[in-house]
């Protein structure tokens, strides 16, 4: 089955369940969305609301995708639902989509149905209730996703992050073009939240967009690494002191990043503050996601909660959030506890996968899967206090087909002269999108010889008689020479391939 966007079939399916009736946060973009989430609603859960987040692909299992508080839905219960929803489907002959039927399903769930059947949930909505809030993810798009069928009562805010090039099969050929879709998602006379941009022509299509619909953009304001030790502040105290510095022998990892954050005033048809002093809207707070691009994803999260606490129009829906949201302690709670796996995020193996003497091995993980996220990741690598003289650093790829992106266009702002790279493809079908399919390990390494350089170089795809997926590569990775390697090694590419790493971890 092929992508279709469209909203005619679920919005059809849709009218044959109760009305949606649930507060939503709306998140389209290109990179970012995800983190960005995960912050509003460890926020929004630290707040004291049920929270119902909407994730899209899935990490491990399908039921990933669909959180309450923070934690996935049992399967039991995602069986439950989505059983029901395939029912409806059929006796009504909607056609929908596989990511219809699971939009459908997750949506279901948050209203309260399954419920009482099965944990997982981790509070509101366990028990046939409906949760307070969502925080929903546009699957690819924006204005034709699957997920935008929530009316204008119910749209608290829309939320864009970095818009750059990617499926461009769909989407446009121009990142104004896939911006103007993405943004699409905004409500006339509604407020969408915008963080930082590269390209010029996306904030003008941005604009273009909302004037032509009578709504508000807030741009987030550009953080900035603040001190750790502020008068008035946690400071010293606080977890990620200096004191443990980034390791990756013994490991420790990289310290929460202490974030000063400027947030806006004067929004239109905001309640008063009680001040024009826009000091006094400068937060800090301790953000464990590491990369410095994870920065611009805070400025947007902060920036949003900011807005659904003082704006008019999330408060005429939601008034509640003026006084749950007031005090910046609960900001600051919501992102020191925010976690979000696989996105440059570090995973400890079992000696089994090759650590040897070492009895466990760390390694880099992320989802990085076009050239705009490479070039995060690259960023990030860089970032990192490594000793003066490392050894080579080792990258486990793998990457998903999707024409016209290219393998080299994705590994361009990642891949050096000298790099070690095992080329694998990850596990097929993918549950719920037998679509994706990986780049073949000869393509790859075509590539990626191409770009780590024939002798400088060593790039493996697998021999005969030896293990050719992922957990050869892990064993191949840790070693050089017949010796340990103690460098750094990365597993990305895609993450349907981290998928398949957290599978391997969890079987031990």
């Amino acid at each position: 089955m092929s992508i279709n966007p469209g909203l005619e079939r679920i919005t059809s399916l849709l009218s044959f369940f109760p009305p949606l009736s649930i507060p939503v946060v709306h998140i389209a973009g290109t990179n970012g969305k995800g983190s960005v989430s995960a912050l509003l609603d460890s926020t929004l859960f630290a707040s004291g609301l049920s929270t119902g987040r909407f994730n899209s692909p899935h990490l491990v299992s399908v039921e990933d995708a669909i959180r309450i508080n923070g934690r996935p839905v049992s399967r039991a219960r995602y069986d439950r639902v989505r059983a029901l929803v395939e029912r409806v489907d059929e006796e009504n002959k909607t056609g929908a989509s596989l990511f219809e039927l699971l939009t459908v399903t997750a949506l279901r769930i948050f209203e309260g149905e399954g419920g009482g059947g099965g944990g997982g949930g981790g509070g509101g909505g366990t028990d046939g209730r409906k949760v307070d809030v969502l925080i929903i993810e546009c699957g690819m798009g924006g204005i034709l996703d699957a997920t935008n069928v929530f009316p204008t009562p119910l749209v608290l805010a829309c939320v864009l992050t970095s818009v750059d090039l990617d499926h461009q099969g769909f989407l446009g050929n121009t990142p104004g073009e896939i911006a103007t879709g993405k943004a699409g998602i905004v409500k006339e006379g509604g407020v969408l939240v915008g963080g930082k941009q590269k390209h010029r022509e996306v904030l003008e299509a941005v604009e273009e967009v909302v004037r032509s619909k009578g709504a508000e953009v807030v741009w987030a304001a550009e953080s900035f690494v603040g001190e750790v030790d502020v008068e008035g502040e946690e400071g010293g105290d606080q977890e990620g002191d200096a004191s443990q510095p980034f390791c990756l022998q013994p490991f420790s990892p990289p310290p929460p990043q202490p974030v000063l954050t400027p947030l806006p005033t004067n929004l239109r048809g905001s309640k008063p503050t009680g001040t024009t002093d826009s000091a006094n809207l400068l937060l800090l707070t301790h953000l464990p996601l590491p990369g410095s691009h994870q920065i611009d994803n805070l400025s947007l999260a902060l920036t949003t909660l900011h807005v659904l606490r003082t704006h008019a129009v999330p408060l005429s829906i939601l008034p509640e959030l003026a006084t749950l949201l007031e005090d910046d302690d609960v900001l600051k709670e919501g992102v020191r506890s925010v976690e979000w796996e696989g996105r440059c995020s570090w995973v400890e193996l079992p000696s089994s996968f090759g650590g040897g003497g070492t009895g466990r091995t760390t390694v880099l993980v992320d989802g990085a899967h076009n050239a705009a996220s490479a070039s995060l990741l690259s960023s990030y690598l860089d970032s990192l206090p490594l000793p003066t003289q490392p050894r080579r650093r080792t990258f486990i790829l793998s990457l998903s087909s999707s024409p016209p992106k290219t393998p080299l266009q994705t590994l361009l702002p990642l891949l050096r002269k000298g790099d070690r790279v095992a080329c694998v493809e990850f596990t097929t079908p993918v549950e719920g999108m037998p679509w994706v399919r990986p780049v073949g390990r000869e393509q790859l390494r075509e590539c990626v010889g191409g770009l780590v350089g024939g002798e400088e170089g060593e790039v493996w795809v697998g021999k005969e008689g030896e293990e050719e997926g992922l957990e050869g590569a892990l064993k191949w990775a840790m070693m050089e020479e017949g010796e340990e390697e103690d460098g750094l090694v990365v597993v990305c590419g895609s993450l349907y391939l981290v998928a398949d790493l957290f599978r391997l971890v969890r079987k031990g």
